[in-house]
């Protein structure tokens, strides 16, 4: 026979699981939105590279793969939530209501869970032989600011985007530009302050001489300049917040799993709860290393574009002054005031268009391989999208939910309690 004082821990045990997951259906559902609007990153940040809109465009298809993954796991984590009290109002014929207290040691997410989730203070009433309702979040928008204490969401607020700042229009800078607006502070920033307008004076004295004369500031530096690593990097790094959350989640989980495992033993009802328990567990792991995964991407791909803007100041440097002493030979034309550099005394605009050019190249170069590291960095693997043909399959697309529903545990007339509290065989 099973005392009461077993069968008190053994109802406990259901209780506290639902009560747990419950509030885990409110994280999840807060996890969506968080990863919406922090994982998000301004288009303006990738730059104005030829690829810039393709990094974009597969940044935001891994993280709507992500947000997907936390819904599906929030729906079927309320959905279970519910199941469980209402099986423990079926077993023990009593009305269950359960206190809440969203316990969740997260500082980047818990702000998310009390303004979307509503923070009610007990579930609603779970009476025998009568279906409970699973969790209801708030969805739509509401107004909410990050919380400013945190040093990433101070960055998030204070987010700038470089060249969008603009000055009047004159001869040395016929772009408006303001070239002193960069916001990453390396040496790309100040090379582009330092010898921005002359390079871009440079290029304007070229076209006017040689139409069609190569603008490697303007197509190269300029669309690299703009871009801001440090803003991939930080929204980044607020997914990595987001895991840790999960993680929280998923230990507190398999404590919770074993603790109602140890107390209750039936083949049917306890054994396919807990089977289609660990494999929510499962999920969670799983969904985690995929969110992991997608920030990990994002860190790269701010390394990668830090690299490359050193790169062109290096570049740049190297190329700079020669072509600006060349554009003035041009303007200066049959003055004596560069002896010696290549053949611009006697043909100066082509001493000009030729330096140019070579500054194109190598700028290209750098580009190319750039681009030929992020392809593989970024994209989904596309070989094998192709040779598969199916989305659904590839390991970064939306993992689909597992199947089982509390259909085959829900009836808690057919739990039986674990006389001898040991643990149930798998």
């Amino acid at each position: 026979m099973t005392g009461h004082g077993t069968l008190q821990v053994a109802t406990d045990a259901m209780v506290n699981y639902g009560r747990e997951q419950y509030e885990d259906a409110a994280t999840y559902h807060a996890a969506a939105i968080y990863i919406g609007r922090n994982g998000q990153i301004p288009a303006g940040a990738w730059g104005e590279l030829p690829w810039s809109a393709y990094w974009q465009q597969r940044w935001e298809k891994g993280l709507d793969h992500r947000i997907r993954e936390a819904r599906l796991m929030a729906d079927h984590t309320g959905e279970h939530a519910a199941a469980m009290l209402k099986a423990t109002a079926d077993y023990t014929e009593t009305d269950i209501q359960v206190a809440l207290n969203f316990d969740l040691d997260n500082p980047y997410l818990r702000p998310y869970v009390s303004a979307y989730a509503g923070l009610p203070a007990s579930t609603g009433v779970y009476r025998p032989g009568v279906g409970g309702s699973a969790p209801l979040f708030a969805s739509g928008p509401i107004q909410f600011s990050p919380p400013t204490d945190l040093e990433e969401f101070r960055k998030l607020v204070g987010e700038r985007l470089p060249g969008r700042d603009f000055v009047p229009c004159t001869t040395s800078n016929p772009t408006g530009v303001d070239l002193h607006s960069g916001v990453s502070g390396d040496n790309l920033d100040a090379f582009v302050a330092e010898y921005g307008e002359d390079l871009l004076c440079s290029e304007y004295v070229a076209e006017q001489k040689s139409p069609g004369a190569p603008r490697p500031f303007t197509d190269f530096i300029l669309p690299a300049w703009r871009c801001a690593p440090g803003v991939i990097r930080n929204r980044a790094e607020l997914l990595f917040a987001c895991t840790r959350a999960y993680k929280e989640c998923a230990d507190a989980m398999k404590s919770d799993i074993g603790r109602v495992r140890d107390q209750w033993f039936s083949p049917g009802a306890a054994l396919a709860w807990y089977r289609q328990a660990m494999s929510r567990h499962q999920y969670l792991t799983d969904i985690n290393a995929e969110l992991t995964w997608t920030a990990d991407q994002g860190i790269q791909a701010a390394n990668l574009l830090e690299g490359m803007r050193n790169k062109f100041a290096e570049f740049g440097h190297q190329r700079a002054k020669q072509i600006i002493e060349l554009a003035k030979a041009v303007i200066h034309y049959g003055a004596d005031q560069l002896g010696g550099i290549g053949n611009c005394k006697s043909d100066p605009v082509k001493a000009l268009t030729g330096a140019l050019t070579g500054f194109l190249d190598l700028l290209y170069l750098e580009q190319s391989q750039r681009h030929d590291q992020a392809i593989g960095l970024i994209g989904i693997d596309e070989q094998r999208r192709k040779e598969q043909g199916d989305p659904g399959t590839l390991a970064h697309d939306t993992l689909p939910f597992p199947k089982g529903s509390p259909g085959e545990w829900g009836n808690g007339k057919q739990w039986v309690a674990n006389p001898s509290t040991g643990p149930v065989a798998s």
